[in-house]
């Protein structure tokens, strides 16, 4: 009976072996804090839309740029204007979103009206997106693929940080 067994066992390999051919031969996403790995999916609220959720699969298609700012922090405000005013030249090549890593929600409201972000704002509040993609302060840019690999990543803000970024799209 163990025979039959073993020889029923070998001739279903045998015979699901050819269909191995027509598995899907991409590899799995590596998915990491590096330029060169890929960002998790992640779902987070937008305050300025009564908490509705957006998920990352939503800007799957485009190139995303992702900005990581907190309301408090004065070079996240040089960033945010910089990237204001370069908004309507990039909207068409990228998705653009700001993460917002404050704790207190109440503040994003006032913080949105103050330097009018024409892009989409969404909520981290325990800066569980940002730790997993290694971002510890503010302001950190990511430049992501329209797959999600990571392009570039830069910390802090320059006056050319915004260049530097835009160039790996190339």
């Amino acid at each position: 009976m163990r025979k039959n067994v073993m020889a029923t066992v070998l001739l279903i390999c045998l015979a699901i072996a050819p269909l191995a051919a027509f598995a899907d031969d991409a590899p799995a996403k590596k998915f990491g804090k590096e330029e060169g790995t890929y960002m998790k999916p992640f779902s987070l609220p937008a305050p300025l839309e009564s908490d509705k959720i957006h998920s990352s699969t939503e800007f799957a298609g485009k190139a995303t740029l992702i900005t990581f700012i907190q309301s408090a922090c004065r070079i996240c405000q040089m960033e945010v204007t910089e990237l204001n005013e370069k908004y309507n030249s990039l909207k068409d090549k990228f998705n653009i979103v700001a993460i917002m890593l404050d704790v207190d929600a109440s503040r994003i409201p006032r913080y949105q009206e103050a330097f009018k972000m024409p892009y989409l704002v969404l909520h981290d509040a325990n800066a569980d997106v940002a730790g997993s993609v290694g971002i510890s302060s503010s302001p950190a840019t990511l430049l992501l693929s329209k797959d999600g690999l990571i392009l570039k990543r830069v910390s802090g803000y320059n006056e050319d940080m915004l260049k530097e970024v835009l160039a790996a799209a190339k």
